[in-house]
């Protein structure tokens, strides 16, 4: 059974983000340009503004999932609800595919994972960042893992191409290590924190890094580095005055003491990706063993243009058109009546509202309720459209506005297993105790003429020479 496939996104909603800090930004008085243009880098940054909200508030910072998964398909049956959120500081909302109970093993494309994604528009403008060789990136990453372990969306994830459809076929793979004093593994211990029902994580080597890495930063900085998953978050903000990008909205100074921390947090950090030389990482960093018993997979990948032109209007109808994803819909309906000329009489000025228009309003506007933005700006009772990516609107037809629009926003993609087999990998000793014994037996019959009845000889030798001992000591 497929378990634990790991959807995001890497561009968050851009309009969202906007509202956030601009919201926060708005309230802070008697600051310099330079603290102010400080203070704007740390909120905007990705783990600042992860802790802007409350936290049980985060998940409204990134896509809701029928937002990003049109469709979802599994052993030719809906797994629409077979999904979980884990809130990530780096990627904002996850979605943890979590199986369904089949009385088969399914093999094969067409009884394997089949999803149809969207990433929403994203029009405003963004910077080029010269300082990540991961950065600057649009569309889905995907983490294929063990079930019940912390995914790995850095190093070990894969991102997906907008307009494509991607098959990945997977071979399982069960690694058995074995704990000896110069091989050490994790054996399996839990995480205790709790995951939307899911009673506990697997303790990992990935997970223990992220912790040895909490605790480095905490002995220096006095605060707790979010690069956790939100695994269990608190009731409150006020539970999460430890963290190190916390600040206090009631309280327009404590920005200054969310720089210290942030300032300090981003310097060890850097400290701890440099390359040193042995011992100069926290031992944690450094021990971190391998896992005791882990699932792996190899994967095959393909990718191919998707859908065809052809067939673009078609799809539409199908899977955007009345569906959950509102704002999906409703971006197809401003495509048709921008290119027939009838926006302007379904989308009135006075009783609309794009997102773009809101977060400038916002700005203006010194308050940190969102509620209390809409009210009194009369947003409320306006309806709230999709910003249109100009792309899409300066082509010569509809047709090529919608192909070209999928293209850029949606995705298909299969997972699989390729046979019905698993590879077991076991690690064995390949000198132990019995290898040891019967090359001491080996040599010693060979070179001394030691034989089993020599020795049984031997032994009586010394027990009769033991009793006369005792005999003559009595």
């Amino acid at each position: 059974m497929i378990k634990n496939i790991e959807l995001t996104s890497e561009t968050v909603v851009e309009s969202r983000k906007r509202i956030f800090w601009l919201s926060y930004m708005s309230q802070i008085r008697n600051i310099s340009n330079s603290e102010m243009n400080a203070l704007m880098h740390k909120i905007s940054s990705y783990g600042g503004l992860f802790l802007i909200p409350a936290s049980m508030n985060r998940h409204k910072m990134g896509y809701e999932q029928n937002e990003i998964i049109i469709t979802c398909k599994y052993h030719n049956q809906a797994c629409d609800d077979n999904f979980r959120l884990l809130k990530s500081p780096h990627f904002f909302n996850c979605y943890t595919f979590t199986g369904l109970k089949t009385n088969s093993y399914p093999v094969g494309v067409e009884s394997g994972l089949s999803l149809i994604l969207k990433e929403n528009e994203v029009s405003l403008s963004r910077h080029y960042i010269t300082t990540s060789n991961d950065r600057s990136t649009r569309g889905l990453r995907l983490s294929i893992h063990e079930p019940y372990t912390i995914p790995d969306l850095f190093d070990n994830a894969m991102e997906l191409l907008p307009g494509h459809s991607t098959r990945i076929s997977l071979l399982q793979k069960n690694m058995e290590r074995i704990n000896t004093p110069k091989s050490k593994c994790m054996p399996d211990s839990l995480i205790d924190k709790n995951f939307e029902g899911v009673t506990n994580f697997r303790s990992t080597s990935y997970s223990c890094l992220l912790e040895c890495k909490i605790k480095y930063i905490w002995d220096r900085c006095g605060c707790i580095s979010v690069i956790m998953p939100d695994l269990n978050p608190p009731e409150s903000e006020t539970d999460n005055h430890l963290l190190c990008g916390f600040t206090n909205r009631s309280d327009p100074d404590s920005y200054q003491d969310m720089i210290l921390k942030t300032n300090c947090e981003l310097k060890n950090f850097g400290e701890l990706n440099t390359i040193k030389k042995v011992g100069a990482y926290p031992p944690c960093v450094e021990e971190c063993p391998w896992d005791c018993n882990s699932i792996e997979y190899s994967t095959d990948i393909s990718y191919s243009r998707w859908p065809v032109n052809e067939e673009v209007s078609h799809f539409l109808d199908i899977y955007v058109s009345g569906k959950q994803n509102q704002m999906t819909a409703d971006y197809r309906n401003i495509l048709k009546h921008i290119y027939n000329g009838s926006f302007d009489q379904h989308y009135n000025r006075d009783r609309t509202a794009d997102v773009n228009s809101i977060t400038e309003k916002i700005w203006l506007h010194h308050s940190e309720n969102i509620t209390e933005i809409g009210n009194d700006l009369g947003i409320k009772s306006m309806k709230i459209i999709p910003n249109i990516n100009p792309q899409h609107i300066n082509l010569n037809s509809l047709e090529q506005a919608q192909i070209k629009w999928v293209q850029d926003s949606f995705y298909r993609l299969n997972i699989y297993f390729k046979e019905p087999v698993v590879q077991v990998h076991r690690q064995v000793l390949d000198y132990g105790p019995a290898d040891f014994g019967s090359a001491l037996g080996g040599i010693l019959g060979l070179w001394a003429g030691v034989s089993i009845i020599t020795v049984i000889e031997l032994l009586e030798f010394v027990s009769s020479m033991f009793k006369r001992l005792m005999e003559n000591t009595l």
